[in-house]
């Protein structure tokens, strides 16, 4: 049975999600010339106000122009960190002429590196906004807002850090993304490789306004540092409020890790843990650019800023519509919020308990404390849980037929969520290499998982999955994948099935909504190649399912569109799901073209993948940048960028070369694919994607 996520069902979640990404796609396709004009007036504000803001400090006569060369920094500082976050996010990358608005090319007076500040929110935060453990900007490293948060003896001190919070902001960012990104790639914080970019951008930004603007203005040095002072705490000020406040609060959750999350419960969960304000349109252009329409800016992270002001009243109407929560506060309302939780987590509170009733028990109350104290008083080190390998046992195997095996293994992810029709990808040892293989989950569990393997003769991996024993070990490749599968808005549903491919489709049966209407239509050489007799007549007795066995030792064997109209006559206005051998899903898929069927409600598993071709040299070339490494690879439009990746001397994880295990997947930050247009950002399979653009990737 589906289940509900954050208290909405699948079907509130798909229709909700639907109707924001219409809402996407019709802004996305106005983004153009005048979005950039947008971002270029203010980007030359914000150099108008250094220049005018550093004049006035130096040459003010009294204290007005004083204040107002102060007011005028800080509001450049402001806008570099405005400015930037949307160009870094690459919303004017593709649009032509756009000189160094552009995520390669901009450079912001800011005390945080560039590079870091886009691995840390690009990769970090924004696919995990607020998922307890992955996301670090949630308490960035030191505040306790949630009482699933385990309390640390800093806790205690957390409001004067918050009070205090202005006037190291300069100096706490950098440190915070360095040490961030070295937690999510899983090494040593305490290196140069960490703080190293953090030190000599801070360095440079301090160095220019602490002491060589003043040492410039000569026996006015101490109002010059005073005054460049104030504005970077004048500036910290604003940036908290913004940064701060946004994704904390009593109404926004700290949540679970949701696995194979889809992308309209994407949308939700960023509705949810985030926040907009109150302000002045002026302000919010000109101080806030998407920081104010955050809401919106984590649907849509590649819009403009000012196309995310236009849309902000359909999100409001979306969300009202399907009773989703749309948080949009005054500054001080947020504040009030922030610091009442504060107070509240710096005691050791469990969940649903107030500061308050855990002091009225000074005895538990110091028993917390004393054992809070026994932990670590640093950061706690929770980096990206995503490893490459796992391994399982095999607890039991059993023939299904003379070919077919199931078999059952431990679970390595008993917290995974499953979507039936996914699979898994083993690895086997072949001839001195890995060999990598992917089998549909017929049965999941907390405790196991259930495959079913059909041997072939001469075949590196399957004689070897049905030698194995109960207590083999197996390997596994990534997590459990696979975008085959079952939409619950689909109610009439034909799945069509060849010998072994029913797998995926059994675990699509056995978890039909009440209200989904389904016909199985089987097609096996023979009655002693049919799998799952036993699950299939349970389902058949259950009225869940019409079952239809088509053998080739029948009269009418063999597949046929006329077995098809036999059994399901009304197969035109069914969505289908399909797994079988490639020749019968090739005469399928002709023969639906041929009576005009809708192949957006046509859903394929096929038993094998083919591996990306090797083409011959185009000889138009792109560069591939390599960020984490800092190193660059001119490739060919016709090479995957696992080879620039090889070619550069980097190891990564690969499996099966064909896309379909993920094991070779990396965070694409910047740049088009054969498969991904200008401004997507996610995680890519690299060794069947092949560059249009330069390219960036996070590896």
């Amino acid at each position: 049975m589906a289940r509900n996520l954050y208290g909405y069902s699948p079907e509130t979640i798909e229709a909700f999600g639907r109707e924001i990404e219409e809402l996407y796609n019709r802004t996305k396709a106005k983004v153009g010339v005048e979005d950039l004009k947008i971002m270029q007036d203010l980007d030359r504000y914000s150099r108008y106000f250094d220049i005018t803001g550093r004049a006035l400090i130096h040459l003010s006569p009294e204290p007005v122009t004083y204040m107002a060369g102060i007011g005028l920094l800080a509001a450049h500082f402001v806008m570099e960190f405005t400015n930037g976050h949307n160009i870094l996010h690459g919303h004017y990358d593709d649009i032509p002429d756009n000189g160094h608005i552009n995520s390669r090319d901009f450079r912001w007076d800011n005390t945080m590196d560039e590079t870091d500040w886009k691995f840390e929110h690009h990769v970090c935060h924004h696919p995990f906004t607020n998922i307890d453990g992955k996301d670090h900007d949630y308490g960035y490293l030191y505040y306790r807002i949630s009482a699933r948060q385990e309390w640390q003896p800093r806790h205690a001190f957390q409001i004067a850090a918050l009070m205090a919070m202005p006037g190291i902001m300069t100096y706490y960012m950098p440190g915070y993304i360095a040490t961030a990104r070295a937690f999510f790639e899983n090494r040593a914080p305490l290196t140069w490789k960490t703080y190293g970019p953090a030190v000599m951008s801070v360095s440079q930004a301090l160095g220019r306004d602490y002491l060589l603007y003043p040492l410039l203005a000569g026996p006015l040095f101490p109002k010059v540092f005073l005054g460049n002072m104030m504005a970077r705490v004048l500036a910290g000020a604003h940036l908290m409020y913004m940064l701060v406040f946004e994704h904390h609060g009593a109404d926004i959750p700290l949540v679970d890790e949701p696995e194979n999350e889809s992308k309209y419960e994407f949308y939700l969960r960023q509705v949810l843990t985030s926040r907009n304000y109150h302000v002045p349109e002026w302000y919010e252009r000109l101080l806030m650019g998407s920081i104010n329409t955050h809401m919106e800016h984590h649907l849509f992270p590649d819009l403009p800023f000012n196309r995310l002001m236009d849309v902000s009243g359909e999100v409001a109407a979306i969300c009202k519509k399907y009773d989703v929560p749309y948080k949009k506060t005054s500054v001080w309302e947020a504040f009030v919020d922030l610091i009442s939780e504060g107070l509240n987590q710096s005691l050791p509170t469990k969940p649903g308990e107030s500061a308050l009733s855990l002091l009225l028990n000074p005895v538990e109350l110091i028993g917390r404390i004393a054992d809070g104290a026994k932990k670590s008083w640093l950061p706690l080190l929770t980096g990206n849980s995503n490893t490459a390998f796992s391994g399982a046992i095999v607890e039991k195997v059993v023939m299904l037929s003379s070919d077919v095996a199931a078999i059952t293994l431990t679970n390595p992810w008993p917290e995974a969520r499953f979507h039936p029709g996914q699979y898994i990808s083993v690895n086997m040892e072949s001839l001195g290499r890995k060999e990598t293989r992917q089998y549909s989950i017929t049965r999941f569990t907390p405790q196991t998982i259930s495959i079913a393997v059909r041997k072939i003769e001469g075949g590196k991996v399957s004689p070897q999955m049905h030698a194995l024993k109960p207590g083999s070990s197996v390997e596994l490749v990534g997590k459990i994948k696979g975008d085959f599968t079952l939409d619950v808005a689909d109610k009439n549903i034909l799945f069509v099935a060849g010998g072994v491919g029913l797998t995926p489709i059994l675990a699509m049966l056995e978890n039909l909504e009440s209200d989904q209407d389904a016909v199985l239509i089987y097609f096996n050489r023979g009655a002693e190649h049919v799998l799952f007799k036993a699950d299939l007549e349970k389902l058949t007795k259950a009225k869940r399912v019409r079952v239809f066995h088509v053998l080739d030792s029948d009269a009418d064997g063999r597949y046929s569109l006329q077995n098809i109209r036999r059994h399901a006559p009304d197969f035109e206005s069914r969505a289908i799901y399909t797994c079988a051998p490639q020749v019968m899903l090739e005469l399928f898929e002709k023969d639906l073209a041929s009576v005009g069927f809708d192949m957006q409600r046509y859903h394929t598993e096929r038993f094998v993948a083919k591996q990306a071709p090797k083409l011959p040299k185009s000889g138009v070339t792109h560069t591939v940048r390599f960020l984490n490494s800092r190193k660059d690879v001119e490739l060919d439009e016709n090479e995957t960028l696992l080879s620039a990746i090889e070619a550069a001397g980097i190891v990564i994880p690969t499996g099966c070369r064909a896309g379909m295990c993920k094991a070779c997947s990396v965070q694409l930050d910047s740049g088009a694919t054969d498969k991904h247009k200008k401004g997507f950002q996610g995680l890519i399979t690299t060794c069947n994607t092949y560059p249009r653009s330069a390219v960036d990737l996070w590896v």
